[in-house]
């Protein structure tokens, strides 16, 4: 019973902690796209503390880079919002992945992956 009480000293706040932890979601609208259309991949992150985040999307031969917007940040109801938006153009017809997305979290000068 002792070693369960001193396990859960130490773990409660570990899963406080976690719940604080930014999330970092990515939306991507399906659909069948044609050479010239525009693909917007949409990242946002919600935090209760300030954080910055980068987001990291490899080079694609298929797909062609136009532009990368940032949203201020806001703070709504207790969290703090930041989203980038990122278009993409189809170089060519025909399927194309986006693999190896990676968002870079920097909160109280420690930066995670």
């Amino acid at each position: 019973m002792r070693f369960i009480l001193f396990l859960c000293a130490w773990l409660l706040p570990l899963f406080v902690i976690a719940s604080l932890a930014p999330e970092v979601s990515l939306r991507l609208i399906e659909g069948t796209y044609r050479p010239g259309d525009i693909v917007e991949l949409q990242a946002e992150m919600r935090g209760m503390d300030y954080a910055e985040f980068e987001l990291h999307v490899p080079a694609n031969a298929q797909l062609h880079f136009v532009t990368l917007t940032r949203e201020p940040v806001r703070y709504v109801e207790g969290l703090y919002i930041q989203r980038v938006l990122l278009q993409l153009q189809p170089l060519s017809v025909g399927d194309f992945d986006l693999n190896g997305i990676a968002v870079t979290i920097a909160q109280d000068g420690v930066t995670r992956e």
